[in-house]
């Protein structure tokens, strides 16, 4: 860890960088003061902890604002070296969660569920994923951006945590991302839940790409091994999800003519947008009638077909019992 530390008082800063340095094993530079502003430009450090009284305003989240004065909203200087190593240790993993220019999406970290209409089982389907995954021992969060009223076995209230909140965090840089993850409702089948309700595209505040980014900033977090996401195929943020080649898309069709015809227009449009391929893209047959009618250019997508699929212990133990999440995951 790389922090910059500089104060009036040089008696304070050469203790405080001799107990960092000893405590904390972090790299730490004495600046002046007139460098400082060059150096947050370009943040070139892990942590800034600089004097509140030198009117320097950045919305960087890795800035410590150091004061003498103890009712100020700024840090106290004179804290105990416990205080000041879980300061920068908090300070210092914030920055790092939202930081999100390095971050790598994994391979199937992130699954997002989408079909070709309403009544084709895609709610419950993802639901069952997220539970099976949640009882081989990972931890499961499951992102709702489908469905304005709970699914069916999820309690939730007005209070609970929903995708607004967590973009309006997000936003404001205000790091209350951990605190809002972890108070985040726990479903009785293992995964935690977060809702739609009062989310709103249409109002120009949310835009579809930092749903991409929140993403992100929820993986960097570090609390959760794969996020499963229940959408619409025509919203606009199943389009820009879409673009990610990381994300595995798992599409639900029944085979009807209709179905076909609008899958095959999500799947050129993928093609065209996608920046390396489209291997992670899988399409299951849901199949309420009949055999379904697979259209030709995109049979080779398909990882299987799961029958009437009605309600949800159906979907669990199919999933369970057949090679699904190796299709889904290969």
């Amino acid at each position: 860890m790389k922090i910059i530390l500089c104060d009036h008082d040089n008696y304070f800063v050469n203790r405080l960088a001799e107990m960092l340095k000893k405590r904390m094993k972090a790299e730490v530079n004495i600046c002046d003061i007139a460098v400082i502003p060059e150096m947050i430009e370009n943040n070139i450090a892990d942590v800034y902890i600089i004097p509140e009284s030198i009117g320097i305003k950045n919305n960087l989240l890795n800035i410590i604002y150091i004061t003498e004065d103890k009712n100020s909203k700024c840090v106290y200087k004179y804290m105990t070296a416990t205080e000041w190593i879980k300061k920068v240790e908090s300070v210092y993993s914030y920055s790092h969660m939202y930081n999100i220019s390095n971050v790598e999406i994994s391979r199937n970290k992130i699954i997002a569920f989408c079909s070709m209409g309403g009544g084709m089982g895609n709610t419950t389907l993802a639901l069952s994923t997220a539970s099976h995954l949640a009882h081989s021992g990972r931890k499961m969060l499951y992102i709702d951006l489908k469905n304005i009223v709970a699914p069916k076995g999820i309690e939730l209230k007005s209070s609970e945590i929903s995708v607004e909140k967590l973009l309006g965090d997000y936003k404001s840089r205000t790091g209350n991302m951990y605190q809002i993850l972890s108070t985040a409702p726990e479903d009785k089948r293992g995964f935690k839940y977060i809702s739609n309700f009062e989310l709103n595209m249409e109002s120009g505040y949310f835009q579809p790409k930092e749903v991409n980014e929140l993403l992100c900033v929820i993986l960097n977090s570090k609390m959760f091994d794969q996020i499963i996401i229940d959408c619409r195929v025509e919203s606009e943020i199943f389009r820009e999800i879409m673009t990610q080649e990381k994300i595995t898309i798992a599409m639900v069709t029944d085979g009807s003519n209709i179905s076909n015809n609008k899958l095959i227009k999500v799947m050129n449009y993928i093609s065209k947008y996608r920046r390396i391929s489209t291997d992670n893209i899988k399409i299951i047959y849901n199949k309420f009638t009949g055999a379904p009618n697979v259209a030709s250019n995109v049979e080779t997508y398909v990882i299987g077909g799961v029958s009437r699929i009605q309600d949800e212990n159906t979907a669990l133990n199919k999933i369970s019992s057949m090679d699904f999440m190796d299709r889904l995951s290969c």
